[in-house]
C-alpha cells in the first residue's frame, strides 16, 4: 500500500505524548554514540517521506529527563498507529536496513526510500556524474575540484574522520560535476558547498580545517529549538548590528512544528528560527497564544501559533497568517537582514540576487565600520525591515567576493547597488525602437548614420581624452579594421616609431575616474574595444587623432561594408557610458553599482547618506 498523504514531519521534545497517525518515535540518550550516529539518517529518511508525501511524523525523546517506559536499551525506534504499537528496533541501522524496516512496518511500495547515495561513514564519498540525477537528501558537504592535488581534498579526509556519523562528506571532480554548474551556479573550480536538505550554499571563506569545522558545524546542528526569554536575552547581548531572531510561541508543539519545522531548517542558513513556550516570553512579546483546549470547536491555528521577530530589543509579529507558507517565506526575507549585514558565504546570493537596493560598504578590517553602523541604526530604528540593505564586505576576509563584483575599486568605499533597475532598459529600448525602428540596414557610409551614433562616437572621446572616436557594429569588425598587426611596448614605439593600441574591452565598465598616470595613457595611438564584454549591449569601437579616425571611415572593411549598429543598442550604450561618468559600474547583465565615496571622502559623505540615496534614484 502507497501511503499519498500530506506529509507532516516533526520531532516532538521529550515527554511529549504520542500523537495519533503514524509516528516514527526515537528513544535516545545524549551520551549514546550509537543514538547520535543514526541521527543524519532519520534526517535523510525525512527528507524522502516529505518528496514521497508519506503521512509520518518523527518524534524523539530523550529518556534521561521523562520516563520512558519499557524502554532500556538505546537507540530505540517505534513506529505506533494511532498510538499503537506496531514495529519496535533496537540499535543501530543504517541507511537501507532501517528503510527497509519502515517499510515492512507500514507495508510500503517497495520503491519508497530507495533514491539514496551509499556513503561509508569516515570516509570522503566519490561522487560520480549519476549521483546529481537526483537530489541530495539530508546534509552534505561537498567539494568540486579540478586538481588532483588540490590540499582542500586533504582536508575533506581529515572532516570526514571529524564528523563521522553527523553528515555526508563527498568530493567529485570537473569531469564528472560539469553537467550541473548551471544548477549550482559553479563559476570556477574548486568550490565547497554545503546542501542542506536540497538547499546548496556555497563557502568562500579561508579554507582551512577550523573554518571549515564550524561551517560544518552550522549545518548538522538541529534547527528550531526550544528556547527561553532569558536565553534569547543572553543571546541577544552579544549582537551588535541589530541581528534578527524568529521566535515562534505556541502551546501545542504538533500545531507549531506542522508550519515552522521544515521551514527552520530551509532558512537554517539565513535565519536562526526558535520555538517557544515559555510564558516570559508570551509577555515580553505581548501575545499569547491559546491552546486547543480553549476552543469547543474548529481551533484556529493562527491563535494557537504566532510567528515573531525579535530585533533590536523589539518584538514584531508577523502580519501573514500561518498556512500562508509563500508569504512568511517573504517576510522573512525582508526582514531578516541585520541594520548592518556583513557580506557570508550564507548570505552573499541573497543580498546580491535579491530585490532590495543595497548600500555596501567596501572595506578592511574596521576601516569605517563603526560610522556606517551608526547610520544604519538610525536609519533602521524601531522598523521590522527597511527598504534598504545595509552591508559591509571586508575584502580581506573575502577576497573572492571582491574580485567577482568589485575588482578594481579602492577601499574604502561606499556604494549604491540596485538589482531591479535593469529593468529600465526595456523602457528605453521600447521608446528608441519607436523613434528609430530596429536599424539602418545599410553601411555607416550608405545610409546608416543616425544621430545617436555621432553622440556615442563624441561620449567615448571624451570618456578618452582623445580628438576623434569611429563606432562599429561589432568587436570582430572592429579589429578587423583598426590592427593590421603592430602591438609593442611605448619604449618600442618611441625607438622604431610604433604605433600603440590599447584594448579597453574589459576595464571600461570599472574605469569610474581617470587613469593615475595620464601621460602613460596619453602616449597610446589608438584605443579600441568591445561594448559588449562589460555591457549587455553590442558594438564596437575606436578612438585616437582626428586623421587615423577619418582614415577608417573612408577604408575599414567593418565601417564601410557592415550594418551600423542599430539605435536601440547605441541609446543603451550611451545612457551607461554616461552613468560610469557618474561613478556607476554597470554589471555585465545590467545591475549598477555606484562609487558614493573613496578614502578622501569618506567620513563626509557618510553623514550626507540621504542625499546620496535621493542622487542615486
Amino acid at each position: 500500500m502507497l501511503l499519498s498523504l500530506i506529509t507532516l514531519i516533526f520531532a516532538e521534545p521529550s515527554c511529549t505524548p504520542l500523537s495519533d497517525g503514524i509516528v516514527l518515535s526515537k528513544y535516545y540518550l545524549e551520551s549514546c554514540a550509537a543514538c547520535k550516529r543514526l541521527n543524519p539518517i532519520l534526517e535523510e529518511i525525512k527528507s524522502q517521506a516529505t518528496k514521497e508525501n508519506i503521512n509520518i511524523k518523527f518524534r524523539e525523546v530523550e529518556c534521561t529527563g521523562c520516563e520512558c517506559e519499557g524502554i532500556t536499551n538505546f537507540p530505540t525506534l517505534e513506529i505506533t498507529q494511532d498510538k499503537e504499537s506496531k514495529a519496535k528496533a533496537i540499535g543501530y541501522k543504517d541507511y537501507n536496513n532501517l528503510s527497509k524496516w519502515i517499510r515492512e512496518a507500514l507495508s510500503l511500495d517497495q520503491k519508497i526510500f530507495t533514491n539514496h547515495i551509499d556513503h561509508t561513514e569516515g570516509v570522503v564519498k566519490q561522487l560520480i556524474a549519476r549521483d546529481f540525477l537526483t537530489g541530495f537528501d539530508g546534509q552534505w558537504l561537498i567539494l568540486f575540484y579540478d586538481d588532483s592535488n588540490d590540499m582542500r581534498r586533504g582536508i575533506f579526509k581529515e572532516l570526514s574522520k571529524m564528523f563521522a556519523g553527523k553528515l555526508n562528506i563527498a568530493e567529485v571532480s570537473k569531469n564528472e560535476s560539469h553537467n550541473v554548474t548551471s544548477r549550482y551556479n559553479i563559476e570556477e573550480y574548486p568550490l565547497i558547498m554545503a546542501i542542506n536538505q536540497g538547499t546548496p550554499v556555497s563557502y568562500s571563506g579561508t579554507v582551512d580545517l577550523g573554518n571549515l569545522a564550524q561551517f560544518v558545524e552550522k549545518l548538522y546542528t538541529p534547527a528550531f529549538q526550544e528556547i527561553t526569554y532569558l536565553e534569547l536575552k543572553a543571546k541577544a547581548s552579544s549582537f551588535i548590528n541589530g541581528e534578527p531572531m524568529y521566535v515562534v510561541l505556541y502551546k501545542d508543539f504538533e500545531v507549531a512544528s506542522h508550519y515552522f519545522n521544515e521551514l527552520a531548517q530551509q532558512f537554517k542558513f539565513k535565519a536562526q528560527i526558535f520555538r517557544s513556550s515559555d510564558p516570559a516570553m508570551f509577555a515580553a512579546a505581548g501575545h499569547q497564544p491559546k491552546d486547543t483546549s480553549d476552543f469547543p470547536n474548529n481551533p484556529d491555528h493562527n491563535q494557537m501559533v504566532m510567528f515573531t521577530l525579535f530585533k533590536n530589543s523589539s518584538f514584531f509579529l508577523s502580519p501573514e497568517k500561518v498556512d500562508q507558507t509563500q508569504e512568511i517565506i517573504s517576510w522573512i526575507f525582508h526582514t531578516h537582514f541585520s541594520h548592518v549585514t556583513n557580506i557570508t558565504n550564507e548570505n552573499f546570493y541573497t543580498v546580491f540576487h535579491g530585490i532590495k537596493p543595497v548600500i555596501l560598504l567596501l572595506t578592511q578590517s574596521d576601516m569605517l565600520v563603526d560610522s556606517f553602523n551608526k547610520v544604519s541604526a538610525g536609519w533602521n530604528l524601531g522598523t521590522a525591515s527597511s527598504n534598504l540593505i545595509f552591508a559591509t564586505l571586508d575584502s580581506i576576509e573575502y577576497p573572492i567576493f571582491k574580485k567577482k563584483i568589485l575588482n578594481g575599486v579602492k577601499e574604502p568605499a561606499l556604494l549604491f547597488y540596485d538589482p531591479v533597475k535593469r529593468s529600465r532598459y526595456k523602457k528605453e529600448i521600447k521608446k528608441t525602437i519607436r523613434e528609430y525602428g530596429v536599424g539602418t540596414c545599410g553601411p555607416r557610409g550608405f545610409y546608416g548614420t543616425v544621430d545617436i551614433h555621432l553622440e556615442l562616437e563624441t561620449k567615448l572621446a571624451e570618456i578618452f581624452e582623445k580628438e576623434a572616436a569611429i563606432l562599429y557594429s561589432n568587436y570582430f569588425t572592429c579589429v578587423q579594421s583598426v590592427i593590421p598587426s603592430f602591438y609593442k611596448l611605448v619604449e618600442l614605439k618611441t625607438r622604431f616609431g610604433f604605433r600603440i593600441i590599447l584594448d579597453e574591452s574589459y576595464t571600461i565598465p570599472f574605469m569610474y575616474q581617470a587613469p593615475e598616470n595620464k601621460e602613460l595613457y596619453k602616449s597610446i595611438d589608438l584605443i579600441i574595444g568591445s561594448l559588449s564584454h562589460g555591457y549587455p549591449t553590442n558594438g564596437g569601437f575606436c578612438v585616437g587623432c582626428k586623421e587615423a579616425i577619418e582614415f577608417q571611415r573612408l577604408s575599414g572593411s567593418g565601417y564601410v561594408f557592415s550594418a551600423s549598429l542599430p539605435a536601440y543598442l547605441m541609446n543603451i550604450d550611451k545612457k551607461l557610458l554616461k552613468l560610469r561618468q557618474e561613478g556607476y559600474v554597470v554589471g555585465k547583465n545590467g545591475e549598477y553599482l555606484r562609487i558614493c565615496i573613496n578614502e578622501n571622502t569618506a567620513d563626509e559623505d557618510l553623514k550626507n547618506i540621504g542625499e546620496i540615496l535621493r542622487t542615486s534614484e
